[in-house]
């Protein structure tokens, strides 16, 4: 290929190109500098090659793609030393992902591009947001981020209409923000950009009137939250042998006991004490299951301890057919009370897509694990002094998606334990990433949240959106948090309809679309 081939390309180009730059240098951890208008230069694009559907798939497909490789480079981290896979293969399969995660963008063009035709200019307008975020909350995806959580991790007042609309609802006001913007490109008329200035205005005054109608209140509780700081544990199985077991036990048991004397000294009670996922190295079984030694072990800690532990760990089913990422629930006396199965697994990572069909590909590939699939969200009991509380558990990612956590809400949970081991996915991007999209559902569904880790970021929200301090990134470390909790609760707006968005704009894009038809409203 030439370089005047190359410089065409890139002119006719340039908007995609630019576009994807804005987008994937303003999502987390980035300062979300171009959050407002990060999608105009596509949208325009849009306008000028609205003729070939071929060209705006290219162009935003372009856009996805570099945004993929700017924000999510960390995958290429995560199939190394999570998947197991030679650095090559690393980086072959972030060019993959980075070609089709998003696919939604090129789809949303080829479809707004078809559509556009049979509509006038402002029906054309209005329906490019709508599309969009149709095709978004349509299209499968391992991470479903979005522009709303930026607005949580730079602090701004407009999260407080998640208890109305959900981080999904702040996200389509991103939209509707840069399609503003879009017009005022498009029109030069002032009032456009005015428009843009009155959402963001109105939005965030109307989520500080609704945070300052919310207190937190409720009932006390002391958690404390252990870090281990354990990194590739096949690694470190290979380095000390069978002993890892027990490197990793008494790491947890080492903190634990400093973090419960530093609470004693200063007369503060442990209520909890929390392990992220799968700190304990080995299997623990409940009822008349098999226990091994290090179980054993385990459970005269907690009898010494005299608190509840809640920890990641593994547990098998079935004669050991199926092995479980699971949170288990052991009361003070060191008794296992009840447990969570990980439902929702980490595609090359816990399980083999497609390996249930072709059984040959766990062969192929012995480093992806094969973990069983639980049966879906539960509630932990949790006993504490005269008193009993249900705690949502949610295992690494599962904190993602909002359907997940309100299923937990539904079922009476008090508050929600997430634990996680982001030690796989490198320390600069993706920890951040997944700690906000985490801390969204506090808000969401104005319940507390824990959020325990193997490496760092630990931390914890109140109801209101208070969220505590970090713990520092890639250190052992044990903290308490204390937050207050409610057992009797009101239900947020929005956990009446968490995880319906999709087919709310399902809906909206079918009526709008009937209404431009019925009605010919006057281009502007």
């Amino acid at each position: 290929m030439s370089m005047s081939t190359i410089k065409i390309i890139l002119k006719k180009y340039s908007m995609p190109i630019l576009a994807g730059i804005c987008i994937g240098t303003t999502y987390i951890p980035f300062f979300p500098w171009a959050l407002t208008f990060c999608l105009v230069p596509l949208w325009f694009f849009w306008f000028q090659q609205k003729a070939s559907l071929k060209t705006l798939f290219i162009g935003s497909w372009l856009t996805q793609f570099i945004l993929n490789l700017i924000g999510f480079h960390w995958v290429a981290h995560t199939a190394i030393e999570f998947g197991g896979f030679p650095a090559p293969i690393g980086y072959i399969i972030l060019i993959l992902f980075a070609s089709i995660a998003h696919l939604y963008y090129p789809i949303a063009a080829v479809l707004w591009g078809w559509a556009q035709k049979r509509w006038s200019l402002p029906m054309k307008l209005l329906m490019i947001p709508l599309i969009f975020a149709l095709c978004e909350s349509f299209y499968p995806t391992i991470f479903f981020w979005h522009l709303g959580y930026p607005w949580l991790w730079i602090k701004m007042p407009i999260i407080g209409l998640a208890e109305w609309i959900g981080f999904y609802g702040i996200n389509l006001i991103t939209l509707f923000i840069n399609l503003s913007i879009l017009i005022f490109v498009i029109s030069r008329k002032k009032r456009a950009l005015i428009g843009a200035f009155a959402i963001v205005a109105v939005a965030n005054l109307l989520g500080m009137w609704i945070q300052s109608r919310y207190l937190d209140g409720g009932k006390d509780l002391n958690v404390l939250v252990v870090q281990g700081n354990i990194g590739n544990s096949v690694k470190l199985e290979q380095d000390k042998g069978p002993q890892y077991h027990n490197i990793i036990l008494n790491t947890f048991k080492n903190l634990t006991e400093q973090g419960l004397q530093k609470n004693a000294s200063k007369g503060k009670v442990t209520d909890l004490i929390i392990w992220p996922e799968t700190a304990f190295p080995s299997l623990i079984n409940g009822g008349d299951g098999k226990v091994y030694m290090l179980q054993r072990s385990l459970q005269n800690m907690v009898r010494t301890w005299q608190v509840p532990l809640m920890t990641g760990a593994y547990q098998d089913e079935n004669d050991h057919r199926d092995v479980f990422n699971s949170l288990v629930m052991i009361d003070k006396n060191g008794n296992v009370q009840k447990s969570y199965h990980k439902t929702m697994l980490l595609a090359f990572g816990e399980y083999f897509p497609g390996a249930n069909i072709l059984p040959q590909l766990l062969e192929w590939f012995p480093m992806v694990s094969n973990f069983g699939r639980g049966s879906g969200p539960t509630v932990l009991p949790l006993d504490i002094n005269d008193h009993q509380v249900n705690v949502g558990a949610q295992i690494c990612y599962e904190s993602l998606f909002d359907d997940f956590s309100k299923s937990v809400y539904k079922q009476g949970a008090s508050f929600i334990v997430n634990v996680t081991n982001d030690s796989w996915f490198g320390k600069d991007f993706e920890p951040y990433q997944h700690l906000y999209m985490t801390l969204a559902r506090a808000i969401e569904f104005r319940i507390p949240l824990i959020r325990s880790t193997n490496t760092g970021i630990s931390t914890a929200i109140s109801a209101k959106g208070t969220i505590a301090e970090f713990s520092p990134m890639h250190t052992e470390w044990a903290g308490t948090f204390s937050i207050k909790y409610q057992i009797g609760r009101y239900p947020t707006l929005y956990s009446y309809y968490a995880g319906l968005w999709p087919w709310i704009l399902a809906v909206i894009c079918a009526l709008v679309t009937i209404g431009g038809f019925v009605v010919k409203p006057r281009d502007p």
